[in-house]
């Protein structure tokens, strides 16, 4: 059985009920119907989704089936081809970056000696 919570006018009133807003705001996808969602604390101290730019819990509004996997399904397997090739790439790009940095800083610090 859901929790019925109590419906606000607006920010002002749940901020004066107790509700925080993260700032920068926390945005999702509710996992049963795929709807986006803005997840805020309650007073209590739970994480709840809002209706994403409303003070509605999403709770309320929500129950159509989602035409997204749910996180807690089954893994989605290796990486395609093509993704697992761009990240080799970039991995390999992002070393050789790294390698070229440490040795300026080796340079300076041996030349500042």
């Amino acid at each position: 059985m859901l929790k019925s919570y109590k419906q606000h006018a607006n920010r002002a009133s749940m901020l004066k009920a107790g509700w925080a807003f993260p700032d920068p705001p926390e945005f999702g996808e509710c996992r049963t119907c795929g709807q986006p969602v803005e997840w805020v604390r309650s007073p209590k101290g739970k994480n709840i989704p809002l209706d994403r730019g409303t003070c509605h819990v999403h709770f309320e509004s929500c129950g159509k089936p989602s035409t997204t996997p749910s996180p807690a399904g089954p893994p989605a397997g290796p990486p395609a081809a093509p993704a697992a090739q761009q990240l080799a790439a970039a991995l390999t790009e992002n070393t050789a970056a790294v390698k070229a940095l440490t040795d300026l800083l080796q340079r300076r610090a041996a030349t500042s000696r």
